[in-house]
C-alpha cells in the first residue's frame, strides 16, 4: 500500500494506492490518525486502491470518526467498482461521504 499526503488551506488530501487489508491497516492508521485528529478537512483518494477488507474499512471508519471529533469533515471519492461494493455492503456507505 502506498499513501501520498498533500497538505492545503484547511484540508488534507491522501491518495492510497494497492491494498488496504489486514496486513497494510495498521500502517494505514499509523500514517493517517495523526492527521485526522488536526481539525482539518480530510479527503480520502481511493482511485488507485485496488482491494479492501473488513479491517481496512475499519481503520477508515476510526479516521472518520476521529476527523469528525475533531470537527471537521472527511469524505471519500474515487472508489472503483469492487471497492466502492465493499463499502456499501458493509454498510458504512450510510456512515461515510462517498463522492463520485
Amino acid at each position: 500500500m502506498e499513501i501520498i499526503v498533500a497538505e492545503q488551506e484547511g484540508m488534507v488530501s491522501l491518495l492510497i494506492a494497492g491494498r488496504l487489508d489486514g496486513t497494510s491497516s495498521g500502517e494505514f492508521e499509523k500514517a493517517v490518525l495523526p492527521l485526522a485528529s488536526s481539525g482539518k478537512a480530510l479527503v480520502l483518494d481511493c482511485k488507485g486502491l485496488l482491494y479492501i477488507s473488513s479491517a481496512g474499512i475499519r481503520s477508515i471508519l476510526m479516521t472518520a470518526r476521529k476527523v469528525k471529533a475533531s470537527g471537521a469533515s472527511f469524505s471519500v471519492r474515487g472508489l472503483s467498482g469492487p471497492v466502492r461494493e465493499t463499502f456499501l455492503q458493509s454498510g458504512f456507505g450510510s456512515l461515510i461521504t462517498l463522492e463520485g
